[in-house]
């Protein structure tokens, strides 16, 4: 048997993998449903997966579909989407904790709303070089 895509069949057998140690885990523990329907949806997925590598015409499906240019363009929407409303939420939060930690002398909650902020002043950053960046090589 040929693999044609090498990514969907290592994508394949690291489910297989994680299936396994699932299942292992689940013999020298107790089984539990959701371990189970866990496993069950590894198992597939590995079987998908390098279902689809090793077929010629899935694999050229696969192929054409990384790299049409209106699927970047969504993942690269849905990412800068997804970075905004996470910016956003922790700077919510981290108002949040600092007020509700200076009212109810409260360090913890203080303590996280500096965790928070020390997120958001990365996050800032990563967005202000990523920035210079492009600018630069576009």
């Amino acid at each position: 048997m040929k693999i044609y895509n090498k990514k969907s069949f290592i994508a394949g057998v690291v489910s297989f993998l994680l299936g396994v140690a699932l299942l292992l885990c689940c013999i020298f523990k107790t089984f539990d449903l959701k371990s189970v329907l866990l496993m069950l949806s590894m198992f597939l997925i590995a079987m998908v997966e390098t279902r689809r590598s090793m077929s010629c015409q899935m694999s050229k499906q696969d192929k054409i579909a990384d790299l049409d240019e209106r699927n970047h363009l969504i993942r690269l929407k849905s990412k800068s989407k997804a970075f905004n409303i996470t910016q956003t939420v922790c700077f919510i939060l981290m108002i949040a904790f600092m007020f509700l930690g200076t009212t109810a002398k409260e360090m913890l909650l203080i303590y996280t709303g500096v965790g928070l902020a020390f997120g958001f002043n990365i996050s800032m950053i990563a967005e202000i070089i990523s920035s210079i960046y492009y600018e630069k090589h576009t």
